[in-house]
C-alpha cells in the first residue's frame, strides 16, 4: 500500500529504489576489465586474419589450404568480427550517451558476436586437426567439396562446446576475482555482491559441464590421429603406434 512506479524507480515509504541499480555498478567495474580484452582479440585477429601468421610463418599451409581457410576465415571476419566491433564501442562507452535498450541491445550483440566468431575460428581450427569433405588439385592443393563436411568435420561439436564453455568459466573467475577485490574494500557494495554470487554461480554451472565434451574430444583424437593417442597417454617407447618426438 502506498507504493508506486515512477519512470525506472520504485518508490514506498518515502523511499525510492532504482531498478538494475546493481546491474549498473556491476557494468562500472566490469567494463575496466572487459575493454582490455576485447582490445586484444581484436590485435589477435589483426595480427592473425590480415595475414601476418598466415603469410609469413604458414606461408606453405596458407598456399596448400588457403582455398578451404581463406573463405572460413573470412567468414568470421565479415560476419562475427564486424558484428562484435561495431558495437563494442557502445557497449563500452555509450551507457551515457544513448537509452537503456540500445545500450542493452548492443551488450547482446557483442555477446552473439563473440559466440559467431568461436564457431568459424574452431571450425577452421578442427579441420586442420580432422578434415573431410575436401580434394586435392593438380596443384596440390586442398579444394572443398563439401563446405557442410568441411564446418561440421568430426571434431567441430566438441571443440566448440569445449572452448565455449572454457571462455565462460575464465570470465566467471576473472568478473568474480574483481568482485571480490571490490567487496574487500566495500563489504555493503550491494553491486559487488551480486557481481561475485553470479560469477560464482556460472563456475559451479559450467566447470562440470567441461568434462562431457574434452571426453568426446579426445575420443575422437584416438580414433583419427591414431599415431599421436600413445603420446597423450604418456607412452614414450618405440611401438607400431608411436610416432617418434
Amino acid at each position: 500500500e502506498g507504493a508506486k512506479t515512477t519512470g525506472n524507480h520504485w518508490c514506498a515509504n518515502d523511499s525510492c529504489y532504482q531498478f538494475g541499480t546493481n546491474w549498473a555498478v556491476f557494468s562500472d567495474k566490469a567494463g575496466p576489465i572487459i575493454g582490455p580484452l576485447m582490445g586484444c582479440e581484436v590485435l589477435r585477429a589483426f595480427f592473425l586474419e590480415a595475414g601476418y601468421q598466415f603469410g609469413t610463418n604458414w606461408a606453405v599451409f596458407s598456399d596448400k589450404a588457403g582455398p578451404i581457410i581463406g573463405p572460413l576465415m573470412g567468414c568470421e571476419v565479415l560476419r562475427a568480427f564486424f558484428l562484435e566491433a561495431g558495437f563494442l564501442g557502445i557497449m563500452l562507452f555509450g551507457r551515457a550517451r544513448v537509452g537503456d535498450r540500445l545500450h542493452a541491445a548492443a551488450t547482446i550483440i557483442v555477446a552473439v558476436g563473440t559466440l559467431f566468431s568461436a564457431f568459424w575460428i574452431i571450425s577452421v581450427n578442427s579441420w586442420m586437426q580432422t578434415p573431410q569433405g575436401y580434394a586435392i588439385n593438380a596443384a596440390g592443393q586442398y579444394i572443398p567439396e563439401s563446405w557442410l563436411a568441411i564446418i561440421f568435420n568430426p571434431s567441430f561439436l566438441y571443440r566448440l562446446v569445449h572452448m565455449v564453455l572454457a571462455a565462460y568459466l575464465t570470465t566467471a573467475f576473472v568478473v568474480g576475482g574483481v568482485g571480490a577485490w571490490h567487496l574487500r574494500r566495500s563489504p555493503d557494495s550491494r553491486g559487488a555482491a551480486v557481481m561475485f554470487s553470479m560469477a560464482m554461480w556460472m563456475a559451479v554451472l559450467v566447470a562440470p559441464c567441461k568434462l562431457p565434451p574434452e571426453i568426446c574430444m579426445a575420443s575422437t583424437r584416438c580414433s583419427t590421429s591414431p599415431p599421436r593417442s600413445p603420446r597423450w597417454r604418456g607412452i614414450l617407447t618405440a611401438s607400431p603406434m608411436a610416432a617418434p618426438l
